[in-house]
């Protein structure tokens, strides 16, 4: 089950504009900004590599969909 918080709502947000090849950098950059924000903070740094583990195809879909709705 996805760890679903603000966290992967936030990255949702970010990748809702573009080309699909835009979609997928600007996914690629969110993640980079949270790993470099955790600040080895491990509850941030386990909340991201859980929604990255889990279910990164729900995360590819939602980046290549032209109309972006969260994905539960």
């Amino acid at each position: 089950m996805i760890v679903h918080n603000r966290m992967y709502d936030d990255l949702c947000r970010e990748i809702d504009s573009g080309i699909p090849e835009e979609r997928i950098a600007l996914l690629l950059r969110g993640i980079a900004d949270r790993i470099q924000a955790a600040n080895a903070n491990p509850v941030k740094l386990t909340d991201l590599v859980s929604i990255l583990r889990e279910h990164p195809d729900k995360l590819v879909r939602t980046a290549l969909r032209k109309n972006l709705t969260v994905v539960q």
